[in-house]
């Protein structure tokens, strides 16, 4: 199997892993990761960092639109661009013979086009839609860490102490009395010194042992200890589970005993009934929880379990697209996804500031893919990837070939100017591109720069538009996280979601620190599901080698407002066969008025009567319209391909 050439740009560091990113549910084109303790600041909007520990994404709401019979255009042009040399091929595994073709049951997609009879000539999966808790449901919340016991009898110096009756949750503002059975097991008396503390959470009323800083027992004796508090914090998302510790005595390092119980929320006309809990709309207990990632702003109770953050409990939930684990997935991936996980991609991975590797910047354009692939852990990342591939789609990864140079600083290309990650990556490019390492960006299907002088608001990685990522350390599942918003996916570590069920999940910021990270909504949102509901996984209706385009459904109507509103999508040719494409922009002119518009495919562009002659267009009934677009893609052979669409087309105008 080959390998996408990717170039990593690394600077100032020392060994280790690379992987991982998110960003938020808004509109922008960057997202980022972060490896540090909650409570970092939250980053601007348009620039949304990754995570060792927290998530990142960014997303576009694309606009419906109506397929019709497409125009075949005339041949497009197609540019091909030179290989540099790359990351030696791995061989080709075993093709797994497909099965007779069978009709897929309704809740699956097949991993290939449908026959013209209706059945998959490949295989068919499940595309399960309901959100359902994959670890511990308590309190009716999901929680993925495995519960602790508490409140269990602990023996100190021959003192056992046996908690009484302790509920798991206490509702907000209710007053409570615990007791503690105090037993003298030995036949001597003792003496027991010790001091005492409450969490925040609550307030101590009163307590048997409050003034005494020591328990004196006679041999055999039998003592019950109080304790009255009052719960006035809820706390059960952060300690649900287990139960945040109510009281603890603490005798003098040899031993300690805590009472636990969490505190929940009281009924409110305001709040969600789900199970026999209850929970706010909204929350927001801080005026930085969003920073700490502790707030959500919408959430969804399923089958009497709260999910924070979550938006569907199944499809029918959603207005466009299906639902993945409980987020809603549109049929086109989001803002930040610049290709799709399918066929051959080239990555770029510049290493850059690294004390351990030799300042030799006349050496730059030197692939050191041998060199660096262990230490860059390339094999177990493509393992790794692969199986989750095997596992949603019954087909291997898409194949990589990676260029990775070294052996420079930030002095070299970029000494005085903005190391955010635009910044970095616009210097590197115009100096590789000086030094004859490369033609330009478009050498690449995915751009990687790792520098600890990287200035990413806080996060660890971070990736915004046109593949573009960048890193402040070496860190396998940190790459992956980041290279998955290239892919359309977003983070899920921004609200209290990221601390229940998408606690285990890659984007929800978990780098290994939980075991394997998990898939959770992510293979809806890279198109490994069957998002539309066609009964085709789909990223497999995608063009991946495409040989021309065509435009779909153009249409023209001037409206009561005094404008034209022009519509029209585009798709893909390949092998004679119309498929979907990831195009995300292209250029609308009308050449007979001088005016144009870039913009998405399948949007409606609006052009005033100050663009155009409105009084014109109605006397001819019809409009001139061309359309322009540019694409570049990795072909069969690792070499990079420009396909280009240049058409016009005359549109009748219907009038309002």
């Amino acid at each position: 199997m080959k390998r996408y050439l990717l170039l990593i740009f690394v600077v100032g560091f020392s060994s280790s892993l690379w992987l991982a990113c998110g960003n938020p549910p808004v509109e922008s084109d960057g997202v980022g990761t972060e490896t540090v303790a909650e409570g970092v600041s939250e980053p601007p909007a348009d620039m949304l960092p990754d995570a060792s520990e927290a998530p990142d994404d960014a997303s576009t709401a694309p606009e419906a639109t109506v397929e019709a019979e497409p125009v075949q255009e005339s041949p497009p042009e197609v540019v091909e661009e030179p290989t540099p040399d790359a990351g030696e091929p791995v061989p080709e595994s075993e093709p797994v013979p497909e099965p007779e073709p069978k009709t897929c049951l309704d809740g699956e997609a097949c991993n290939a086009l449908l026959l013209p009879d209706g059945t998959c000539p490949g295989r068919c999966f499940p595309q399960p839609d309901q959100l359902t808790c994959k670890g511990t449901v308590r309190h009716s919340l999901c929680f993925r860490n495995p519960p602790q016991q508490v409140n269990q009898p602990v023996t100190v110096s021959g003192i056992l102490f046996e908690p009484g009756p302790i509920p798991s949750l206490v509702t907000e503002g209710e007053t409570k009395t615990f007791t503690i059975k105090a037993t003298n097991t030995t036949t001597k008396p003792v003496n027991l010194p010790f001091t005492y503390s409450n969490s925040f959470s609550w307030q101590l009323i009163d307590a048997s042992f409050k003034n005494l800083t020591s328990f004196d027992f006679k041999a055999g004796e039998v003592k019950t200890l109080t304790v009255q508090v009052r719960a006035t914090k809820v706390d059960v998302f952060s300690s649900g589970l287990s139960g945040s510790k109510i009281i603890t005595l603490n005798f003098n390092r040899i031993g300690s005993l805590a009472l636990s119980s969490a505190i929940g929320f009281p009924p409110d006309s305001n709040n969600i009934t789900c199970g026999q809990h209850h929970f706010p709309t909204r929350y927001c207990p801080t005026p930085q929880c969003s920073q700490s990632r502790t707030h959500y702003t919408q959430a969804k109770c399923c089958n009497n379990v709260f999910f924070p953050g979550a938006e569907c409990c199944s499809s029918a939930d959603c207005q466009e697209g299906s639902c993945f684990d409980g987020i809603c997935v549109r049929p086109t991936p989001r803002s930040l996804g610049n290709t799709l996980p399918i066929g051959n991609h080239r990555i770029l991975v510049v290493l850059s500031d690294f004390q351990d590797i030799p300042h030799e910047p006349s050496k730059i354009c030197t692939n050191r893919f041998k060199e660096f692939k262990s230490r860059l852990k390339v094999t177990d990342f493509e393992a790794y990837y692969d199986k989750l591939s095997q596992q949603y789609t019954g087909r291997p990864a898409q194949k990589y070939e990676w260029v990775v140079l070294a052996g420079i600083n930030t002095q070299d290309f970029n000494p005085n100017g903005d190391k955010s990650i635009r910044g970095m990556h616009t210097a590197l490019e115009s100096y590789l591109v000086s030094k004859g390492c490369i033609k330009g960006a478009s050498d690449f299907d995915k751009r990687l720069i790792i520098s600890s002088n990287l200035d990413l608001n806080g996060f660890t990685g971070y990736a915004v538009t046109e593949g573009r990522i960048a890193m402040k350390k070496i860190d396998m599942y940190l790459f992956a996280h980041e290279l998955m918003h290239t892919y359309g996916a977003q983070d899920l570590y921004l609200n209290m979601g990221g601390k229940l069920q998408y606690l285990f999940d890659l984007m929800g910021n978990n780098l290994g620190r939980y075991g394997v990270p998990e898939f959770g909504v992510t293979w809806g949102e890279i198109m490994w599901g069957d998002t539309n509901k066609n009964g085709v996984i789909d990223v497999f209706e995608f063009a991946v080698y495409p040989d021309s385009f065509v435009v779909i459904d153009p249409k023209a109507q001037l409206s009561a407002k005094n404008t034209i509103e022009l519509s029209a999508d585009i798709a893909a040719m390949e092998g004679g066969v119309q498929k979907r494409t990831l195009l995300r922009r292209w250029k609308i002119e009308l050449p007979d008025y001088k005016a144009s518009l870039t913009t998405v495919p399948g949007r409606t562009v609006v052009f005033g009567s100050n663009q155009v002659d409105l009084d014109d267009v109605r006397k001819k009934g019809s409009i001139k319209v061309r359309f322009e677009a540019s694409f570049f893609f990795t072909d069969s052979q690792f070499k990079r391909k420009e396909l280009k669409l240049s058409v016009e087309k005359v549109i009748q105008v219907s009038n309002p």
